[in-house]
């Protein structure tokens, strides 16, 4: 173990006594990742309102995919993110440092920036973006369940189809704060995101 902030870590994976240190609101880094996210929302509000409206990333990707001649000779899709970032509103927001990077403009998986793509306000994009647990949080409890973020309960251990156990009482999920604040001070929490 070695000391972190006046707290304890234990092989880089913050003890669950720690989690105040990630969600408080005193000058800290967590703080300052919040002030960037809502500055990079800000900005994207700031844009829509100079510039006019742009096709999503998710009609070009369509086009690429369904009509052959709308990027001939397109292999690897570089056209088709070029047609993209070519709308002032994108050019814009992408070439400003606010904007933050995230979403990921090429295959597999062309994805939006976050910020363009969400539907909540401010506060949720914030929020979301800044979850130290994650929005949809699953977790590997110490008894052995795996329990995800949409109220499924999995017994470790076990076959799913054949487990004889019952899962456990009522979900605190999605979120699963409530449930991680009560564990001991010294569980350790890891945060793990895999792709598969």
């Amino acid at each position: 173990m070695s000391a972190a902030r006046g707290g304890r870590r234990c092989r880089g994976a913050p003890e669950r006594a720690l989690a105040p240190f990630f969600t408080d609101t005193s000058d800290n880094p967590p703080a300052a990742s919040r002030r960037a996210v809502a500055a990079s929302w800000d900005l994207w509000h700031r844009l829509t309102a100079a510039h006019p409206p742009h096709v999503p990333l998710h009609d070009f990707v369509e086009r690429w995919t369904n009509d052959p001649g709308a990027f001939p000779d397109d292999r690897w899709g570089d056209a088709l993110f070029t047609a993209y970032r070519a709308q002032p509103l994108v050019t814009a927001y992408l070439d400003h440092p606010h904007s933050l990077g995230g979403g990921r403009l090429g295959f597999p998986g062309p994805a939006e920036r976050p910020v363009i793509g969400h539907d909540g306000d401010r506060e949720d994009y914030v929020r979301e973006r800044t979850d130290p647990y994650g929005r949809d949080t699953d977790v590997l409890t110490p008894d052995g369940w795996w329990r995800e973020s949409d109220g499924t309960a999995l017994h470790a251990s076990c076959d799913p189809g054949l487990c004889p156990h019952d899962p456990p009482g009522p979900a605190v999920w999605p979120g699963s704060e409530a449930y991680l604040a009560a564990l001991p001070g010294e569980t350790v929490l890891v945060r793990l995101r895999c792709h598969a």
